[in-house]
């Protein structure tokens, strides 16, 4: 297979950023009707919906652009800088993302997508920056991939894109049940007879290093919170490090199977739940609720997290200017109401069926993140070939 090198640049018909309308004004946001899309939105992933709306009063009051569906979006700034997505809807976005509408006379955006997949260690790299990592449209436009023929991308991205359609899926079918789950759990909390306590009076929370290993080429992977997904963490990305340290880092911060782990840095309050029996990753800057040691109160704990007090909590006890975080000290003390063990009992035999099918969908996709992965430089390269 011939491959051809061309930079970003030359493979878009533009390259755009977005817009942040000011956020004290909220007629720009009160009932928009515009997908704005922010960068921690942006997980490799196919973006089909937003979290957040701004109105055409805010659009026409920022530099917000909208850009056509199958674009592709590089996240710029922070724990998310190099991280990719496509949109799979006319959006908007912030100025934190970075907007490639690629010419389809020169290359399937798809397999543009899977070959920047392919670059993220060395893309996130390139970032620079103090407190906060940053990337810039000239790095990305600057940035040079191999093509072959149009024919050869299509057949790649239609192969690679069958792995992510059946993740999608699943990922759909678990983001029901987990509603399912916080339906139960908020409807039974309005009856629970239960008291009222502080979170670490029933689970025991820590938090990762603050240290910065030296990383090396093998070893033990040190999870930081972009790594977090919502059932479990990405263990394709994160640097490694030896294993002196990674077992000094787990004298104090041991990650076990049913534990919970939540983002304190940048975007806090991402909550992973740890469901894998095999763990050989350390963690850092990262809180650790350690329910593995009660298995009677883990899933309720971890709807707890999940839920709009929990949000409400943590966006209340932000600290930090530059960069917003949560300390340990304000998690220990959130109030928490814990149910008796009859509650809890009968909670548990709706939660756990739910909560288990969703572990069970999580670790199929591992598998085929795995497969898709160990595929991905190998077509990328030319040493399989369709």
């Amino acid at each position: 297979m011939k491959f051809s090198n061309y930079c970003i640049l030359d493979i878009c018909n533009k390259i755009t950023t977005g817009g942040t309308p000011k956020s004290t004004n909220k007629e720009f946001y009160e009932n928009g009707n515009i997908p704005w899309l922010n960068t921690k939105e942006i997980n490799f992933n196919r973006i089909y919906h937003t979290d957040a709306f701004i109105t055409k009063k805010g659009y026409d009051n920022s530099s917000a652009k909208w850009i056509d569906e199958n674009n592709i979006i590089i996240a710029m700034y922070g724990a998310t800088a190099g991280k990719i997505a496509i949109n799979k809807i006319p959006l908007t976005t912030n100025q934190a993302c970075c907007n490639l509408s690629i010419n389809h006379k020169i290359a399937d955006y798809r397999y543009v997508y899977y070959a920047l997949v392919n670059k993220y260690k060395y893309l996130s790299s390139l970032a620079n920056g103090g407190a906060q990592q940053n990337l810039n449209t000239n790095i990305i436009k600057e940035l040079e991939i191999e093509l072959p023929k149009l024919p050869e991308q299509y057949k790649i991205g239609n192969l690679l894109s069958l792995f992510d359609d059946k993740i999608e899926l699943n990922n759909k079918i678990n983001k029901n049940l987990e509603n399912q789950a916080l339906s139960i759990y908020y409807n039974w909390k309005k009856e629970l007879k239960g008291k009222l306590t502080v979170l670490q009076d029933v689970v025991d929370v820590r938090d990762g290093t603050h240290d910065s290993p030296k990383s090396q080429n093998n070893g033990y992977p040190l999870v930081t919170s972009k790594h977090l997904n919502e059932y479990g963490v990405d263990l394709s990305t994160p640097n490694k490090i030896c294993k002196s340290d990674f077992d000094k880092i787990n004298e104090r911060s041991k990650v076990d199977t049913y534990d919970i782990l939540m983002s304190m840095i940048g975007t806090v309050g991402l909550i992973s739940f740890i469901s894998q029996q095999e763990i050989n990753f350390a963690i850092k800057n990262v809180a650790l609720f350690k329910t593995s040691q009660n298995l009677n109160i883990v899933y309720y704990v971890l709807l707890f997290l999940k839920s709009s007090e929990t949000k409400n909590y943590i966006n209340t006890s932000l600290a930090g200017s530059t960069q917003q975080y949560i300390s340990l000290s304000e998690l220990r003390k959130m109030p928490i109401l814990i149910p008796n063990d009859t509650e809890l009992s009968k909670l548990n035999n709706f939660l756990k069926p739910l909560i288990t099918l969703i572990c069970k969908n999580t670790d199929e996709n591992m598998s085929l993140i795995k497969l898709r992965d160990t595929l991905l430089p190998k077509l990328l390269s030319g040493e399989i070939s369709l």
